[in-house]
């Protein structure tokens, strides 16, 4: 919503407003001017609004826990205040998790740890955005828990759950 406040000579306007999320384009403005005896004039402004990227969320996964040898699966989601399509990838983590994408808002994190993988580990995941057939990073990196591997006897030998790292997921 844009106002204007038009003054007494000598002639000038003021238009102001903060246009939203849903107003990038082009727009024309048309300003008219009277002296108060008949005369009149018109001119016409050009004003764009350019459309503002916002960054994508990514839901926080959940902890996993995970015996060597098997592997579990955890769907990952996300959301685009823009509705563009999302890509997820693992930044940091383990060799053994893989993601995989299966909409453009989902993905999935496969960890299948081997028999010589126990432990606690961390991964970091990263969403961003697919804009106009190429990929657009927004410091969308943040934490994310993936898996504590059991031994083979499923123990976990007291080693704690993962916790998030980061935040604003």
């Amino acid at each position: 919503m844009f106002t204007h406040t038009p003054s007494v000579s000598p002639s000038s306007a003021t238009i102001s407003g903060t246009p939203g999320f849903n107003d990038a384009g082009i727009y024309t403005i048309t300003w008219s001017v009277s002296d108060g005896h008949g005369g009149n004039a018109t001119a016409s402004t050009g004003l764009t609004v350019n459309n503002t990227n916002r960054p994508p969320t990514l839901t926080q996964p959940s902890n996993m826990t995970v015996n060597e040898g098997t592997s579990q699966d955890q769907v990952l989601s996300g959301t685009d205040p823009d509705g563009d399509n999302l890509t997820f990838a693992l930044v940091s983590g383990p060799s053994y998790v893989v993601v995989t994408q299966l909409t453009p808002t989902t993905a999935n994190a496969r960890v299948a740890p081997g028999f010589n993988d126990s432990g606690t580990a961390t991964g970091r995941l990263e969403r961003s955005k697919v804009l106009q057939h190429h990929r657009e990073q927004r410091g969308s990196s943040g934490g994310a828990c993936l898996a504590q591997q059991h031994d083979r006897d499923g123990g976990s030998h007291g080693r704690p759950g993962l916790h998030g790292v980061g935040s604003g997921w």
